[in-house]
């Protein structure tokens, strides 16, 4: 989806600033040990990102959750992909 497009559709803008929300939350909630082995995930931002979402969504850049969504989270869906390999 580009940009202007996101900005546009209101429901899914909010939808996905709801999804980052809760992966923010369920970081928070993580084994300090599981945070250890990846030290190349941003574990601090994903927590204050939440905040901002929660409490300054008038703040809320679009460009900028765009952008998590194209480049910050497919690092951490590996990150909790290889956390899972290990749990089998």
């Amino acid at each position: 989806m580009k940009l202007e497009e996101f900005v546009r559709d209101a429901k899914v803008f909010y939808a996905v600033v709801r999804r980052l929300e809760i992966v923010s939350e369920a970081s928070r909630r993580l084994d300090p040990a599981v945070k250890s082995r990846h030290p190349e995930i941003a574990w601090r931002e994903i927590r204050g990102a939440g905040n901002i979402y929660r409490h300054e969504y008038g703040e809320v850049d679009p460009e900028l959750v765009l952008n998590t969504v194209r480049v910050e989270l497919p690092p951490l869906l590996a990150v909790v992909e290889a956390e899972l390999g290990r749990a089998d």
